[in-house]
């Protein structure tokens, strides 16, 4: 701990974020976590699960190599799922400011590709599954009219063809959390354990 206490720190706060929507599911029976500016819970989760799964995963890595590359995959999964998410539901963004939030996080999800690059994340089988299912289940809220957690009863609906269908916000919710899950799963399965540490070490300077 002593040797790493970048990602050793980095852990704890992973482990401190479960245990604390643990400790807020318990006492309030909500996944929305109010000291937090409302996260739901369940994000927090999935964060801190690629946190202390990557740290395990990249101990062979020097602090600092273990600690960004564990940042940039988090980084990452947060803004791929938001940047995507914007783009689909606000269709083609017009106004500035949203344009420029969307490519911001455009931007920094593309981090993913340095520790691809550097086979820190790898894919597999299980990876392209999970990719396939959140495509899949991000088309079909799409298609069907990508109703929202925050939208009045009224203007909940999906569409299925002429047929306008109410649904309810726990169906929503599910979907919503179903989607972001399987971009979850994806990400965790990417985490390669066959690390090297790739410091760099300066060559004997030649006679």
């Amino acid at each position: 701990m002593l040797r790493k206490p970048m990602s050793t720190g980095l852990a704890m706060i992973g482990l401190l974020g479960i245990l604390y929507f643990g400790y807020t599911l318990l006492t309030t029976g909500s996944v929305y976590i109010s000291s937090l500016n409302d996260l739901d819970g369940t994000t927090l989760v999935m964060i801190s699960v690629l946190i202390v799964t990557g740290v395990i995963a990249f101990k062979e890595l020097n602090d600092l190599q273990a600690f960004g590359t564990v940042v940039i995959i988090v980084l990452s999964f947060i803004f791929l799922f938001e940047s995507i998410y914007k783009f689909l539901f606000f269709d083609w963004v017009t106004d500035p400011e949203d344009l420029r939030t969307l490519l911001l996080q455009f931007g920094t999800a593309s981090a993913i590709f340095l520790p691809l690059g550097l086979s820190y994340v790898r894919f597999n089988k299980a990876v392209y599954v999970f990719l396939a299912l959140y495509v899949l289940f991000m088309f079909i809220w799409w298609i069907t009219g990508y109703p929202q957690i925050f939208e009045t009863e009224e203007n909940r609906v999906i569409f299925l063809g002429a047929d306008r269908i109410a649904v309810s916000l726990n169906s929503v919710f599910i979907w919503n959390r179903l989607t972001k899950i399987w971009l979850f799963l994806a990400f965790l399965f990417s985490i390669s354990n066959k690390i090297q540490n790739r410091a760099y070490v300066p060559s004997e300077p030649q006679e």
